[in-house]
């Protein structure tokens, strides 16, 4: 397996609207122990963590300051930041919630491109 780094998934140019939060990633870096991740927002208050976990796992985590990001800011981070792979949102059970931020959501994939879902989930019903 390849050494992936979450440097080869930063997105090599910020669209306008975006910046890199580089004063809030040296608020944070004790918090993250060691595990490389970076910081963006736009200019409507969306902000996304992006991490490299278990050196295949790309994480996305995304907030606004007031309310949860809709489907479709959810849908464009996961585009800009994450491309053309599957991604998943997890739910887990309630006990194993770890809520840092009361409006934020989580995406992951794989950076491998191993498959995340079952094919019977995503492929075309007639050629199954």
């Amino acid at each position: 397996m390849s050494q992936y780094k979450l440097k080869d998934f930063l997105p090599m140019i910020i669209d306008p609207g975006w910046h890199r939060c580089k004063d809030v990633e040296r608020k944070c870096v004790s918090y993250f122990e060691g595990t490389p991740f970076a910081v963006f927002e736009n200019m409507n208050g969306l902000r996304v963590i992006m991490t490299l976990e278990e050196k295949v796992w790309l994480h996305v985590s995304v907030s606004k300051q007031n309310r949860e990001p809709t489907w479709y800011e959810l849908a464009g981070v996961k585009k800009k930041f994450m491309g053309n792979r599957f991604a998943i949102q997890f739910l887990p059970p309630e006990e194993h919630y770890i809520n840092l931020h009361q409006h934020c959501l989580h995406l992951w994939c794989r950076v491998d491109d191993e498959p995340i879902v079952p094919d019977v989930l995503w492929k075309d019903p007639d050629k199954r």
